[in-house]
């Protein structure tokens, strides 16, 4: 059951294998935005995570963006209510507690801890998926993990380093093709050469880039 259950990631992983974005980043933003629409519709009213929700201080900036674009102003009602109750009784006290205010201090939103744990499976399946040849070439075709999953990957022991190995100079072929890129956006930024025109790949990539360094954080290309 556990090798087809991964066996069933792994081509969860290569589905999301397009045009070399992370397909880390791509599953989890799927599944977020799955889990999220499930949040409004069935969970938002149930009392342990109103309180669990109330007790972190709300959501991160992203997620809160990301839930208020999918509706739903009762769901959002119902929360919103809970976090301005306790919102009020904190700044009547005589020690207010700032973290509650600030949700960059505590980083205990209810779906930023989903989403740690869900990128810790995915990049450890990504570790020991590359021992599959096909895998590895589709990776090599229209893969490239972004920074932070490539690290997390690479600190996974397998039964299989070499494979991991090959996964790693295939992404920094892409990075080095990217940065390429760049350079030359630079390039003709100049007087001299404003004339000539960039590339697709060039109008892609400085985009991509920014996507590179922070994953889930920020993707410009979305």
């Amino acid at each position: 059951m556990e090798r087809k259950e991964s066996h069933m990631l792994w081509n969860n992983l290569m589905e999301h294998m397009i045009e070399d974005h992370c397909p880390v980043c791509s599953l989890m933003k799927e599944r977020t935005h799955s889990a999220m629409d499930n949040f409004l519709y069935e969970c938002a009213n149930l009392p342990d995570i109103r309180l669990k929700i109330k007790k972190e201080g709300g959501f991160c900036e992203r997620h809160s963006k990301e839930l208020l674009l999918l509706g739903d102003p009762l769901a959002h009602a119902i929360i919103y209510q809970d976090l301005f109750d306790e919102a009020l009784k904190n700044l009547d006290s005589s020690k207010i507690k700032i973290g509650f205010f600030n949700k960059k201090e505590e980083n205990q939103c209810f779906f930023c801890t989903r989403e740690k744990k869900g990128e810790e499976h995915y990049t450890k399946a990504m570790a020991e998926a590359v021992s599959d040849q096909a895998f590895l070439e589709k990776y090599k075709e229209s893969g490239m993990l972004c920074l932070p999953h490539l690290k997390m990957a690479l600190s996974i022991k397998t039964r299989n380093p070499e494979k991991v190995q090959q996964m790693k100079e295939a992404t920094l072929k892409k990075y080095n093709s990217m940065l390429e890129s760049l350079k030359e956006i630079m390039r003709k930024h100049d007087f001299h050469f404003k004339n000539e025109p960039l590339t697709e790949k060039e109008k892609e990539d400085w985009k991509k880039a920014v996507s590179i360094f922070h994953g889930l954080e920020k993707d410009a290309t979305t």
